[in-house]
């Protein structure tokens, strides 16, 4: 019997929390008295609609990007934009490419969007917000002319954004984030999200985040810092869930090289489930081409695959948190990572449940110098790429059970949104081999 490919929903998140409550009014009675009880009414917010690609501020005849922040973050209106009120929506043109040029403050680094410093969700309707490529970017540690990150959300600012790419972010200042910089106290939340080809000297080329973050369904591609290639998660607690990171690369600038893929701070924590770390590079001396971690750190139903690191330092994942943090691994495939694909020390980490290593260096994997038979990167379906399992493959059916590092949330479907388990179990990593593939030659 088969399995129906399961739809992947595109939903509006504000980040203040906004309770929907029924229109309906309940009434309930009691003997002899009639009891009304009527639901309470949300604050109002405002619909602000971009009707332009212009990356311009203060144009009055179309309502730029721009200036819909500033409308938002001021509720007052500006240029061709409405007044925002309370936590505010912006809607994007369809599939629009919005180019900017210029700087638009400096508050945390040059910035080409004002700072986010309210509650302000973005629909991107698949646009594209991006900084002109033909600006360049140096990256020597130096702010040049035309050099700027994309977000920036400080404050009590609270950003969700929704089917939306960022990409050309360049920032040579400490604070790092090219694409997107979260400061401390604030809340982030992305879906449907693409963030590539953001370059920082400092850390986390991709996004650089210190509150309150949630990533889901999304790609960090093609980034390139010196401390968290794709993501810096440098304070607070984030969650990333059936994204993908792949490609990105820590390269010595303000840091040394590490985190190819992901680095976490000594005072920060990140749970990872369903998602795929794939062909990022690390440079500096201890690796950890795919994650770095020195934080507190939760990984489950990974693929951690084809990582990278130079002077025989860690490819896949190197987990050495500070005293008082630790460590939970759970249901992974860590394969084909140059270098040892592992390093930690067991008294920090704990390995948890059924796990699979392409080598030996994953001490307490149940396969260890196993080949977990993955194809290469590519779209399988689903809002990002996947390794998928090849026929025959060790990890099909292989996990202890279906929940994660925690060992109550049941995990219910893969990186893609497929059903999980398909068969007698849960498979080990990111992708639960199906078999639809082989029933029309694609997804």
């Amino acid at each position: 019997m088969k399995t129906k490919s399961l739809s992947w929903p595109a939903w509006r998140e504000h980040a203040s929390g906004i309770v929907r409550i029924s229109r309906s009014v309940r009434r309930s009675f009691a003997i002899g008295v009639g009891l009304l009880v009527v639901a309470a009414v949300p604050a109002f917010a405002t619909t602000i609609t971009v009707t332009t690609n212009s990356g311009a501020a203060n144009v009055a005849s179309a309502c730029t990007l721009r200036d819909a922040i500033t409308a938002a973050n001021t509720d007052a209106p500006v240029g061709g934009c409405i007044a925002g009120n309370g936590s505010d929506t912006i809607v994007m043109p369809m599939g629009a490419v919005i180019t900017l040029s210029e700087v638009d403050n400096t508050t945390a680094g040059a910035g080409g969007l004002p700072v986010v410093s309210t509650a302000v969700a973005i629909d991107g309707n698949g646009a594209t917000v991006q900084r002109d490529a033909a600006l360049g970017c140096i990256r020597d540690g130096n702010p040049h002319p035309g050099e700027f990150r994309i977000f920036t959300v400080l404050y009590s600012g609270a950003l969700t954004v929704n089917n939306l790419t960022v990409a050309n972010g360049c920032v040579e200042e400490y604070q790092g984030g090219a694409g997107i910089y979260a400061g401390g106290g604030t809340t982030l939340s992305l879906n449907l999200v693409t963030l590539e080809n953001n370059h920082v000297w400092a850390n986390g080329g991709g996004l650089n985040v210190y509150g309150t973050t949630t990533i889901t369904a999304s790609a960090i591609r093609n980034n390139l810092a010196s401390v968290g290639g794709g993501l810096s998660v440098y304070g607070g607690t984030t969650s990333l869930s059936n994204s993908e990171i792949s490609g990105n690369s820590a390269q010595p600038g303000q840091n040394s090289g590490v985190g190819g893929g992901v680095f976490i701070s000594n005072s920060a924590a990140l749970s990872v489930v369903n998602s795929t770390i794939s062909s990022n590079m690390a440079s500096g001396a201890n690796g950890g081409g795919g994650l770095y971690n020195t934080g507190t750190l939760g990984v489950s139903f990974t693929t951690i695959a084809n990582n990278t690191a130079s002077s025989g330092g860690t490819g896949g994942i190197y987990d050495a948190p500070y005293t008082g943090n630790s460590s939970r691994l759970k249901n992974l495939v860590v394969s084909g990572n140059a270098g040892n694909a592992c390093y930690y020390p067991l008294t920090a980490v704990a390995i948890i449940g059924s796990n699979l290593s392409s080598d030996s260096t994953c001490t307490g994997f149940t396969l260890a110098s196993t080949d977990p038979r993955l194809a290469p990167l590519g779209n399988n379906g689903g809002p990002a790429q996947t390794h998928t399992l090849l026929a025959g493959s060790p990890a099909i059916d292989a996990a202890s059970d279906c929940t994660d590092v925690t060992g109550t949330a049941i995990v219910t479907t893969d990186q893609r949104g497929r059903a999980r388990p398909y068969g007698a179990g849960c498979d080990l990593g990111a992708y639960e081999r199906d078999d639809l593939i082989f029933a029309n030659g694609f997804e």
